[in-house]
């Protein structure tokens, strides 16, 4: 095996982990299946969209058995939540925006990570909407724009953990990626309960 595939291996492990913490109990054994099957996948891709597929199903469940919950969450800790979550990135996308006007960065790499890190400013407006009551559902087109903007984040940052050295790399990760995604996966499971939106699938 090959150091890139002992390191993609490892952070596929780290993904399974984090996902057997968050999955209800009943969606576990699903996931440490999963996780039995790792050992026998090859290619980088594989290993990774099938440790990416089970943190999803984890975060899906978890948020599906919360959903009656969204509605009710006092309006000062789904802001508290949202802080964390968004803020980071959306300081990320105002320093690349000042670099790329500045001239010190390419407006071509400027252009790349800012459209990754978009999905912060994105996401407050998200969260501000849903703070300040939200009469109408999202369009569809706006709810699609959204999760392709957050599935962009999660994909560009992943692939540059990957294809870079990091000593920390769980840190940028989690609070570039991993946080950001959850945040507006959050705000997305509140706006289709508030309206009656049916649940996909």
């Amino acid at each position: 095996m090959s150091p890139h595939e002992s390191r993609l291996q490892s952070v596929a492990r780290v993904l399974i982990t984090h996902a057997l913490r968050v999955a209800p109990a009943a969606r576990r054994p699903w996931i440490e299946a999963i996780a039995g099957e790792l050992a026998h996948l090859h290619g980088s891709r594989t290993v990774l969209v099938w440790a990416l597929g089970a943190v999803f199903v984890g975060y899906r469940e978890r948020f599906a058995g919360m959903a009656r919950f969204t509605t009710v969450i006092p309006r000062w800790l789904l802001a508290l939540e949202m802080t964390l979550c968004l803020v980071p990135l959306t300081w990320l996308f105002v320093a690349i925006v000042d670099r790329i006007v500045q001239g010190s960065m390419p407006l071509r790499m400027g252009l790349l990570y800012g459209s990754a890190a978009l999905l912060g400013p994105v996401g407050v407006l998200l969260a501000l909407r849903a703070l300040l009551g939200p009469r109408r559902a999202l369009s569809r087109v706006m709810l699609g724009a959204a999760i392709a903007l957050l599935a962009w984040t999660v994909l560009a940052e992943s692939g540059l953990v990957l294809h870079m050295a990091f000593s920390n790399w769980w840190r940028e990760y989690t609070l570039i990626a991993l946080l950001p995604a959850l945040g507006v996966t959050h705000l997305l499971f509140i706006d289709r309960e508030l309206h009656g939106r049916p649940r996909p699938g």
